[in-house]
């Protein structure tokens, strides 16, 4: 935690210092629209995971519960990952 402290110090005097260049307006322009589109295709691919989810609860058979369906990303992706990268909009499985 400590080192963490300290690396985000070290940052935040980099950009005090003034140094920094500010971001040309065309630049800032292009990083908000490409941060659009990304947004709207995690949300549409979030709304698209919790149908397929609710179809799948929805077929289950007696005595299968969901939470045994549960599998997490460190399962998919063979590490551990620190947020949970297939869960943008918030499931319905949870």
């Amino acid at each position: 935690m400590e080192a963490e402290k300290e690396e985000i110090t070290a940052r935040l005097v980099n950009l005090k210092s003034g140094d920094i260049k500010p971001m040309r307006k065309e630049e800032k322009e292009t990083i908000d629209v490409d941060l659009r589109k990304w947004e709207r295709i995690a949300f549409n691919r979030s709304k698209i995971v919790n149908d397929m989810w609710g179809s799948v609860l929805d077929a289950l058979p007696e005595g299968v519960n969901a939470a045994d369906l549960r599998v997490g990303p460190a399962c998919v992706l063979g590490f551990e990952v620190k947020t949970n990268i297939f869960n943008i909009g918030g499931a319905r499985y949870r």
